[in-house]
């Protein structure tokens, strides 16, 4: 899977976790933007990262702490 495919998916979650946000079938805690100003990336739900030199099974990789820490600070964020 290459960058490109990658981002157009991370596109496609994004575009439905704000579908369902605008729709109320799930609720986007505000955290970080006001009632009425655009969500920000975290509240969006979805982020997308990349770990140079890593493969689609990051988990198994030697870069895998490079994106437990991408991981994190979205969980952080959120």
């Amino acid at each position: 899977m290459g960058v490109k495919l990658m981002q157009q998916m991370a596109n496609t979650y994004r575009a439905g976790h704000l579908r369902l946000a605008t729709e109320k079938a799930i609720d986007v805690k505000r955290k970080y933007g006001g009632k009425d100003s655009k969500l920000t990336e975290a509240e969006q739900g979805v982020r997308f990262g990349i770990v140079e030199g890593a493969g689609h099974h990051l988990q198994n990789d030697l870069q895998w702490k490079d994106g437990a820490m991408k991981l994190l600070d979205f969980h952080e964020r959120l």
